[in-house]
């Protein structure tokens, strides 16, 4: 079973947690200001698994307000880049359009 659950981060941002069954599987850390969040961190080999945890913090921030989503260039330019997201330094793109599209690429 893969769960992505939310944790308590060191700096008083957030923490989201991967798991496959009982053992952790990836981590990505995020803030939120406004209607703003940023990740900090994110650390997880699978690229399936960086999608579905990317996910979930978003949906978390979406659900605390935020609406648009942004990363500094070196954190997980890839996984974020699938998703949706554009930039040079700083990847951003807006939560809601991220949240509708799949994970292949496909958008309706």
């Amino acid at each position: 079973m893969i769960r992505f659950l939310p944790a308590d981060a060191p700096d008083g941002g957030f923490r989201f947690e991967a798991f496959v069954d009982e053992a952790p599987a990836g981590f990505c850390c995020f803030r939120i200001d406004g209607y703003q969040m940023e990740f900090t961190a994110v650390d997880c080999d699978d690229p399936l698994l960086a999608d579905g945890l990317l996910r979930a913090a978003m949906n978390y921030a979406a659900n605390r307000n935020a609406y648009t989503a942004r990363a500094g260039a070196g954190v997980a330019d890839r996984a974020l880049r699938q998703l949706g997201f554009q930039g040079a330094d700083v990847l951003t793109a807006e939560i809601p359009e991220v949240l509708m599209n799949c994970a292949c690429g496909h958008q309706e």
